[in-house]
């Protein structure tokens, strides 16, 4: 309803606002079938091209959208005949007239919504394959696919406009276009006596194809990739708010170990509350070829075995990025190898720990440290604790479902960070012990009370004092769609 009004107003100001638009106006049920009305009011939507053609034909259009009686397409075309327009005889004439006539229905909001409607209801959405456009065969499930435009689920929607960014796959929204056709007639009825009928048919059909059609795909596509992004959002929220209440370890002394295996891998010790005791690098993956192989092997399980022993680890927890099958396989040959080492070994989501690495507040705590050394740190702590290590990073850059990085950033970011603060508020902080970045999602904390260094004592000291003739109100929490 304020758009309504607004365009209502916005009409008014310009003195294009007549009983027909209003009508219009109030026969609109959405907010695309608003913008049709006021779509042909908007300034800018001809090129200068278009323009020009309306200027130069636009008289001859008028005329034989009137039918002018005894009178002969060459007759009326004549005096339009000129080597300055570019057109050399009538015939020439007639189809400028008729591309502005085709301009001229499609640009019409009645026609604009009912084939957006035909699209939407009937549409199908093909994808085909770009010759040597996927090499790799990433999109062989959409080499040749259809599906309608009203059921296609998100995922599919994604999958094929990224083949499409990427040059792999031709997308089009194809619909019945005889069915186009009748619902243009019926906005732009042809008497059977008109004497340029022929003209007009054809220039609905120019209308369609050349005008209406690929200009409201890319918008159903549009909608369908806002629609998907609004899917796909909903279910990465609850994926991170899954991941965000994974049962925490505890208070236990955690080796955290970052995989490599042309680089080694980093190994991290920390103690029950999350400080860092000591990191080594160990190689256990060396070409056995390579002379003293097996002298960097036996060394790693060494390493390993010191750490936990002299720490007394209750966890070895493995992050989950490239090689950590290998190190797991590695890591409970040592267990088994070694009855003195009592740790348990655990695979740790590590999404977003690379980029905590080399952030500000990483940097800040840790130094001197290799990035590397941090993100093993990063993994101890969030098998102790994943709430409190998560809120670390960028809720985007949290890996929580394919196609993340296809949907809309900014949405992303707005939904996950709402779902990060919701389960903080939840489960409730400890504000002696927690970090600022934890602190920061506590609703009601103001920055002062976050930068506090003194032990907070009872619930009321958290409330700043109310200054006078006024009342301090917690911020509330955002609430999730």
């Amino acid at each position: 309803e304020a758009r309504r009004l607004a365009i209502a107003e916005d009409l008014k100001g310009r003195e294009l606002f007549t009983e027909a638009v209003e009508k219009r106006l109030q026969k609109a049920r959405s907010l695309p079938a608003l913008e049709d009305v006021t779509y042909p009011f908007t300034d800018g939507i001809r090129t200068a091209e278009q323009s020009a053609a309306e200027e130069a034909f636009g008289a001859l259009a008028s005329a034989i959208e009137q039918g002018e009686v005894g009178l002969s397409l060459t007759d009326l075309a004549a005096p339009f005949v000129s080597e300055e327009k570019g057109t050399a005889d009538g015939d020439a004439a007639v189809a400028a007239a008729r591309a502005v006539i085709a301009r001229r229905m499609a640009e019409s909001s009645d026609a604009r919504t009912r084939v957006r409607n035909h699209l939407l209801s009937a549409g199908k959405l093909r994808s085909k394959l770009i010759p040597d456009g996927d090499v790799q065969k990433k999109y062989a499930a959409y080499h040749d696919f259809v599906q309608s435009a009203k059921s296609i689920p998100g995922h599919r929607v994604l999958a094929v406009l990224r083949g499409a960014r990427e040059k792999a796959l031709e997308v089009s929204l194809d619909a019945d276009r005889d069915r186009g056709l009748e619902l243009l007639k019926s906005v732009f009825p042809i008497a059977e006596e008109h004497p340029f009928k022929e003209v007009l048919e054809q220039a609905i059909e120019i209308a369609l194809d050349e005008n209406l059609v690929p200009a409201l795909t890319r918008e159903v596509l549009k909608g369908l990739k806002k629609r998907s992004d609004q899917e796909s959002v909903r279910i990465f929220a609850k994926n991170l708010e899954q991941l965000l209440f994974f049962p925490p370890a505890g208070r236990h002394v955690v080796l955290g170990v970052e995989p490599g295996k042309r680089r080694g891998c980093k190994i991290a010790v920390v103690n029950e509350s999350g400080e860092l005791q000591r990191h080594a690098s160990i190689h256990p993956f060396v070409d056995e070829k390579k002379e003293g192989a097996e002298k960097k092997r036996e060394a790693a399980k060494k390493t390993v075995g010191d750490f936990c022993r002299h720490h007394k680890a209750a966890f070895i927890g493995v992050g989950s990025g490239p090689g950590c099958r290998e190190v797991e396989q590695f890591l409970r040959t040592v267990i088994a190898e070694d009855d003195t080492i009592e740790a348990n070994l655990v695979i740790v989501n590590e999404a977003g720990s690379a980029e905590y690495a080399s952030s500000e507040s990483a940097t800040r705590e840790f130094p001197k440290l290799d990035k590397r050394v941090r993100a093993a740190v990063t993994v101890a702590r969030r098998l102790q604790d994943p709430l409190a290590e998560l809120v670390k990073v960028r809720p985007g850059s949290i890996a929580v479902g394919p196609y993340q990085k296809d949907v809309d950033q900014k949405l992303l970011d707005e939904h996950l960070g709402a779902v990060v603060q919701c389960c903080v508020n939840r489960v409730g902080v400890d504000v002696n012990t927690a970090g600022t970045m934890l602190l920061a999602n506590v609703a009601g904390l103001t920055k002062s009370t976050r930068r506090r260094s003194s032990p907070i004592g009872p619930r009321r000291a958290l409330s700043p004092p109310a200054p006078p003739c006024a009342r301090w109100k917690p911020s509330t929490t955002t609430a999730i769609a």
